[in-house]
């Protein structure tokens, strides 16, 4: 982009029809008006700020009236010319836009996936709810590595009272563990949860929707309309809520663990989980200062 100001104005000054119109030898050109330096990071604003100043011969109507201006032929030319043995610059200019393209998509994403990790309404808060640091688990009662993630959370919830976590169900291992997942659903927010959660992976077999209703009814819980409930518009679209969060956050399968910046996919272990929590109490990240 400089050598497009530099070679323009050379030929202008060859010509000597400018007072007022300079270049410097490791910057852009200056004008000497209130608005300083001017700087352009694309093309389109160096072509088009070029012309201007070689039409109007820089800010001042005296100049324009002292120094007529290049034809625009030559000027198109000597632009093409550049432009030819310095490919580098349309390149460079494209993939910047590209560059501020992908971070603005990069940043919509990232809100997006923030957004969905505040919203508790598709999942079961359990441990402490105004704990400092959030775990939340996406997780099918019929994964076998569940179950193993299952006893790694409670053992950090019995030993850390500051710890809130987030169980969104995500059906995909069978097709039992959809009508599963909806009557835990329907009783995400009642009292016992943590319990009917506790219960079911304690059970033998398939978890389906029998086995759910059946552990309800031993808790006293739900009522006599839990299937009912369970299949209600509402429940599916809860449901179709946590896929959707799942797929903005890249996982894939079960159980996948966020906390704070960090994603865990498999059953991680309490160590590392240990490690992440006391990271994001440190510095607010969970990744590390």
């Amino acid at each position: 982009m400089k050598k497009i100001f530099n070679i323009v104005i050379a030929r202008r000054e060859a010509t000597k029809q400018s007072h007022f119109f300079k270049t410097y030898k490791m910057g852009l050109p200056r004008c000497p008006n209130k608005f300083g330096l001017l700087a352009m990071t694309n093309v389109k604003y160096v072509l088009a700020f070029s012309l201007m100043f070689i039409f109007t011969g820089c800010c001042s109507p005296a100049s324009a009236q002292t120094a007529p201006a290049l034809d625009k032929a030559a000027v198109e030319a000597i632009v093409r010319e550049v432009l030819a043995k310095n490919p580098e610059i349309i390149t460079d200019a494209l993939a910047k836009k590209e560059l501020a393209r992908e971070q603005e998509k990069n940043n919509g994403l990232k809100a997006a996936i923030d957004a969905e990790l505040k919203d508790f309404s598709a999942g079961a808060v359990v441990g402490n709810p105004k704990g400092d640091v959030t775990i939340v688990e996406y997780m099918d009662y019929n994964c076998y590595y569940c179950h193993k993630g299952f006893d790694d959370l409670r053992a950090i919830l019995l030993e850390d009272k500051n710890i809130r976590v987030v169980i969104k169900d995500l059906p995909i291992i069978k097709k039992e563990s959809l009508p599963a997942a909806k009557v835990a659903m329907v009783l995400r927010n009642d009292p016992k949860f943590f319990e009917y959660h506790t219960k079911l992976f304690q059970q033998q077999g398939i978890i389906d929707a029998n086995v759910a209703l059946r552990v309800a009814k031993e808790l006293g819980i739900g009522g006599a309309d839990l299937k009912e409930k369970s299949e209600t518009p509402e429940i599916q679209k809860l449901i179709e809520k946590n896929y959707t969060s799942a797929a903005l956050l890249g996982i894939q399968g079960t159980p996948a663990f966020i906390i704070g910046d960090v994603p865990m996919f498999g059953a991680v272990g309490v160590a590392k989980m240990k490690m992440h929590i006391a990271n994001y109490r440190k510095c607010g990240k969970a990744s590390g200062c």
